[in-house]
Order: structure tokens, then C-alpha cells, then sequence
């Protein structure tokens, strides 16, 4: 006799059972159990500072910069300041007191090199969110005036990209410079939706990725499936 065969036709669908619970299980279904991780706990930013800009507009990067780390505390955000060359000035923190302390002695001044070569800070703050592990990062490039002369296109970033105009100075020109890079341009009475963007992004990955408390399925139907080919076997050992 055929496995799966039987007087009354009853074990014909238990092949078929089986099967499709083993091709479920390929899927790795997810039952969620909890709550989302906070999406601020998963996200985080680079400012970069362009220190190359006159000396009299540090004061306005400066508050653009507190607005952003005091809207926002439990994003970790670390600080890149950019003239001739790009440093990091601090790692990726939620030490808001830290961070507030550097960005208080930053000065034009205190940069080593001097010049504007801000795609340098892109660079940079790039450089410092491979590393981190994080799910959604933003990278937010403070300026003032006119935008900095376009260098050379960087590499296409897995992170979003924004220039914020500190001052009133918000043009076309700008939109241009921040679509070079493959950014967008953001007026300094805007900043609020960036926090909002941010972290909405984090929440999306968390929910692609099942970073929440779940359980996997596949054990659950490999077993099933199991049961299901059991007596199969069992009635043909019987013959």
C-alpha cells in the first residue's frame, strides 16, 4: 500500500497538511508579544558644525544645534565640526550636558585648518554611523549664508541627509546644495519635523525587522508537520 493510502481516504489530506505547514515555517512567522522598542532608543543623529562660515553666525549654529538636542534628549547625537578638515568633536551620546559643553567653546578659532570644506563633515559624520549599530540615523548639516562650494558626490547614504539653515537665509540655492548630496534643505523654523521624521524611521525599521518581543512559529509548525506524517508511517510499519 502507498503512504498517505488508506480503506477510507482519511490519510490523503496529512501529506498535504504537511506539506504546507513545512512551507509556513520557511516563512518564519512572528507572533508580536509586546510593544515596539522606543523608537528613540534606536535612532540617532550627527550634527555637523560648519565652523567655516563667519565667525558672527557660530551663535546661531550654536542655538540651531540646543534646539535640536533639547527637543529630542534621548536620541543619541553626536557632534562633527567642519572647517578645512572634519573632526569628530563628540562620539554619539545622550549626555545632553556633554554635548552642550563642546558646543559652547566651538569656534572658528579653534579649528585647525581653516577653509569650508564641509562635504569633508558629510564624510565624516558618515564615517562615525557605520559603526554605531543603529536602526534610523540622521545626519543634519548646520550652515548659515550661502551654501559651500559642491565638491565631488559622495557615496549614496544608507542614512538621511539634511542641511539646516541656521538664519534667515533659506533659498533655492540651497535646495540645490542639499540635492547634491542627495539631502533635502530644511528652514531653522523647521526642525521640529526632523525629530519627527527621525523618528518615525526607526519605528518603521523596528516593525521590518521584528525587533519587538515575539515568538518564532517555524519550531511550532515543523512540529505540526511532524504530527501530521506520524501516522503515515506508523500505518504502513502496521502492514
Amino acid at each position: 500500500a502507498m503512504i498517505g493510502a488508506s480503506p477510507g481516504g482519511g490519510g490523503r489530506w496529512l501529506p498535504l497538511a504537511a506539506m504546507a505547514l513545512v512551507v509556513l515555517a520557511m516563512a518564519r512567522p512572528l507572533v508580536h508579544t509586546g510593544d515596539l522598542p522606543e523608537p528613540a532608543g534606536l535612532a540617532g543623529r550627527v550634527l555637523v558644525m560648519d565652523m567655516g562660515a563667519e565667525p558672527a553666525s557660530i551663535p546661531e549654529l550654536r542655538l540651531a544645534a540646543m534646539q535640536l538636542l533639547n527637543e529630542a534628549p534621548a536620541i543619541a547625537t553626536g557632534l562633527v565640526a567642519v572647517a578645512g578638515e572634519a573632526y569628530t568633536v563628540v562620539p554619539l551620546t545622550t549626555d545632553r550636558n556633554h554635548l552642550s559643553r563642546y558646543l559652547r567653546v566651538l569656534s572658528t578659532e579653534a579649528m585647525p585648518l581653516p577653509g569650508r570644506a564641509v562635504h569633508a563633515g558629510w564624510a565624516e559624520a558618515e564615517r562615525l554611523l557605520a559603526r554605531s549599530g543603529l536602526v534610523a540615523a540622521q545626519i543634519v548639516l548646520l550652515s548659515v549664508n550661502e551654501p559651500p562650494a559642491v565638491a565631488p558626490a559622495l557615496p549614496v547614504s544608507a542614512h538621511e541627509r539634511v542641511v539646516l539653515i541656521a538664519d534667515d537665509s533659506f533659498s533655492e540655492s540651497w535646495v540645490d546644495y542639499a540635492a547634491s548630496y542627495d539631502a533635502k534643505a530644511s528652514a531653522a523654523g523647521d526642525a521640529d519635523g526632523l525629530d519627527d521624521a527621525l523618528l518615525a524611521a526607526a519605528a518603521a525599521r523596528a516593525r521590518a525587522e521584528g525587533l519587538g518581543g515575539a515568538i518564532e512559529l517555524a519550531p511550532w509548525l515543523i512540529g505540526g508537520a511532524m504530527v501530521c506524517v506520524l501516522p503515515l508511517f506508523r500505518r504502513r510499519l502496521g502492514e
